[in-house]
């Protein structure tokens, strides 16, 4: 008897639960409660508009409010989408006016918390923000004061309430048929507009970015979790629009960047040496040895070899723009979006010395002709022609020599050369190899941690040797034309490369050693010799090349780095970023966290052979005061 009444009693639940679901009220309410509320958090991501340093133009205007509408939408679009599965399963009215309310109210209250964020640092909440607030000691030396605390409960409450009447309030006005539009058509033309809204965003963003508005290309990371749309590539390709456009590049008054802080004052009396920077693609800390690049090592037994270098990002945009900013990469995406360049190349310039870039690979992709190198278009010599690095890399030498043949005799001189040889595996003359068993080419297919990395790993090493002779090349032909006197020769890599010794293949995928520690190798003029082994960092070239040249700044008016040539610069740490994490590594750990908002996650921490810790409470507080100092030195170059 008591089993069929329970039966009984399911089965009016279900045949309840179908005949809700059927007539679509709660999804209808939920719909209609989350468009009332679209207006608020609108209203609330709008302050990002008034602290963002605009021009007035119509261009930027109607950029920046199309943004804000299309990214508004597009949160509200994925809230609604989760909350959807959750009415369809629970079809209760107090149980989605419960997930729904809080839901808002979460949304409201980490916006305006971002707001702060943003307002105080000039980025985003990310993981940097949410270790420092969590970690453990955060707030010994932290008080947000008794009238923020009592502002901050207000907010809590009143966000949490509002949100709770407002509902109530939909809810009443549904059940007395005052909403009554049918869902498809209601769902359609909510989808259909918010497509519309992103297009128009996004299309605007794509077009001044292929023609370097700035004016609007330099908000790409006003809003949260905003996503540019950029079609360089597609247009390059498939429309045949020059993408290298340089001579229309627009450079408003203000923005973002507070870069450098000062200007840079030099004693023009200082002795001026010549400069070579050599920066092997995906040269790592490890291979550089007497076997493998006994070139560059003869030349290190007379200069200054940095044992414990790293590179300022785990990809090339990220390690090359540390290495000429001096500053840390979590910069490059400002950098970009507002097309402005090194103060190291405007200094070298007024200085009076010759520049030349010359580059196996071409420089729009990355964008370096769009940050690092956008002042000086005019010295770039990135078309070598020739199949791959093989046939490439040796032709930099004659192309650099012709150069300097061009050069008055007492002019002097910066050039770079960006060799590729190693990157992606290895592309190398095979009639060089050294290491064997090596293979051809790499099937990324068959790739996988188990399978025997020696073949890889020796086809790597070829490609350095064969590199390592281009600059033994160049070595001679300094000594030959009597300039290895009075030349700064720089070797090092962008960032390094792994082959499964911690599970990753190549770069970009983490910040073990293999992918972020490199050689660093310097001689010349003014730098002295023997083996340094203290933490250095790519931040620390753009202060010490600006240092040789006699700057008188403090490079922490232009820099994130220490001035090599100081006997007594010891660090506590360094910064290597990728696309959406960064670390924070020192001699014993490393820390690493998301950069993004959309990745916040709490930090991992690995010890010196980057295996993870787990118990890391320790560790975090005893380096609490770095994420803190991290922290302003990622807002440090923003106008606040």
């Amino acid at each position: 008897m008591h089993a069929m009444i329970i039966l009984d009693n399911i089965i009016r639940l279900v045949e309840r639960w179908f005949e809700r679901i059927r007539s679509g009220d709660l999804l209808r309410t939920l719909y209609i409660y989350l468009l009332l509320n679209f207006p608020l958090t609108l209203l609330i991501h709008s302050r990002y508009i008034a602290l963002a340093d605009t021009t007035g133009t119509f261009e930027e205007w109607s950029f920046l409010v199309s943004a804000l509408v299309a990214n508004t939408a597009m949160l509200y679009l994925l809230l609604w989408l989760l909350l959807i599965p959750i009415v369809i399963l629970i079809p209760s009215r107090y149980m989605m006016l419960a997930i729904s309310t809080i839901a808002v109210w979460l949304l409201n209250f980490i916006s305006i918390f971002d707001l702060v964020i943003y307002n105080m640092y000039r980025f985003h909440l990310n993981g940097l923000v949410l270790n420092v607030l969590t970690t453990g000691g955060a707030y010994d030396s932290v008080s947000i004061g008794v009238v923020t605390g009592i502002l901050t409960v207000a907010l809590i409450l009143g966000l949490l309430v509002s949100a709770g009447m407002l509902h109530w309030l939909v809810i009443k006005l549904c059940k007395a048929g005052r909403f009554t539009w049918p869902l498809p058509l209601l769902y359609s033309v909510t989808i259909i507009t918010i497509l519309l809204l992103n297009m128009v965003d996004k299309a605007q963003y794509a077009r001044a970015d292929l023609l370097n508005h700035t004016i609007v290309t330099r908000h790409a990371k006003l809003l949260p979790l905003y996503q540019p749309l950029t079609i360089k590539r597609f247009a390059d390709k498939y429309l045949g629009i020059e993408v290298n456009r340089e001579w229309d590049l627009e450079l408003p008054a203000g923005g973002l960047l507070n870069y450098p802080a000062t200007e840079l004052e030099f004693d023009e009396s200082h002795f001026k040496p010549n400069f070579i920077l050599i920066v092997i693609d995906s040269w790592r800390y490890d291979m550089l040895d007497a076997a493998v690049t006994p070139n560059i090592s003869a030349y290190a037994e007379e200069a200054k070899v940095f044992e414990r270098h790293y590179s300022g990002g785990n990809a090339t945009r990220f390690g090359i723009f540390s290495l000429l900013y001096g500053l840390h990469s979590i910069y490059w995406h400002t950098f970009l979006a507002e097309r402005r360049g090194p103060v190291l190349f405007r200094s070298l310039q007024e200085a009076g010395y010759a520049l030349k870039i010359i580059s196996s690979t071409t420089l729009t992709f990355p964008e370096f002709r769009r940050t690092a190198f956008v002042d000086i278009p005019e010295f770039i010599d990135d078309q070598i022609e020739g199949d791959g690095a093989r046939i490439r890399d040796p032709k930099q030498l004659p192309l650099l020599e012709s150069w300097l043949d061009r050069l008055p005799a007492d002019q002097p001189f910066f050039a770079m050369m960006l060799l590729d040889a190693p990157h992606g595996g290895g592309d190398y003359d095979p009639s060089t190899a050294q290491f064997f068993p090596h293979v051809n080419e790499i099937n990324y297919l068959v790739l996988n941690k188990k399978r025997d990395a020696t073949p890889y790993l020796n086809h790597y090493k070829n490609a350095i040797y064969f590199d390592d002779i281009v600059i033994g090349n160049l070595l001679d032909m300094l000594d030959d034309r009597g300039l290895d006197e009075n030349t700064v020769v720089m070797i090092t890599g962008d960032h390094g490369e792994e082959f499964f010794e911690h599970g990753y293949w190549g770069h970009t995928g983490a910040f073990t050693p293999e992918q972020v520690r490199v050689p660093l190798v310097m001689g010349g003029p003014g730098v002295g010799k023997g083996r340094v082994g203290r933490l250095t960092s790519h931040t620390d070239l753009a202060p010490t090349i600006l240092e040789l040249i006699g700057c008188k700044t403090p490079a922490e008016e232009y820099s994130q780095g220490i001035s090599l040539l100081l006997a007594q610069s010891e660090r506590s740490y360094v910064v290597s970023s990728g696309w959406d994490e960064f670390a924070i590594i020192d001699t014993a750990v490393t820390l690493v966290m998301s950069s993004e908002m959309y990745n916040m996650v709490g930090i991992k921490v690995y010890d010196s052979e980057y295996n993870l810790i787990t118990e890391n409470e320790s560790e975090l507080e005893s380096r609490l005061p770095y994420l803190r100092a991290v922290m302003d030195e990622f807002s440090q170059f923003y106008h606040k």
